[in-house]
C-alpha cells in the first residue's frame, strides 16, 4: 500500500476519534515511535536522568498507568461495544 495513502486514512480516522485515552495512547505511541527511531542520537546521561525524572513525576501524578492496565481498559471497552 502508498505510504501517503495511508497516511490520509488514519488522519481521517483520528479526525473522528472522541476518547481521549485512545488519543492519549496514540501520542505515546508516537512519541515511542519517534523516540527508538533508528535517527535518535543516544541519550547523553543527563538527557536519561532528566527523563527519568519526568517519568517518575508522570507516574506519581496518575499521567502514566500499567501496560496490562491498558489492555484490560481496552478489553473492556472493545467487549461493551
Amino acid at each position: 500500500m502508498n505510504i501517503n495513502v495511508e497516511r490520509e486514512f488514519i488522519k481521517q480516522d483520528l479526525d473522528k476519534v472522541i476518547d481521549i485515552h485512545l488519543l492519549e495512547a496514540i501520542r505515546k505511541l508516537l512519541d515511542s515511535a519517534r523516540f527508538y527511531s533508528e535517527k535518535r542520537i543516544p541519550l547523553t546521561e543527563d538527557e536519561l536522568y532528566n527523563r527519568i525524572l519526568e517519568s517518575r513525576e508522570a507516574i506519581s501524578e496518575g499521567k502514566l498507568i500499567a501496560q496490562e492496565e491498558a489492555k484490560a481498559y481496552f478489553r473492556k471497552k472493545n467487549d461493551g461495544n
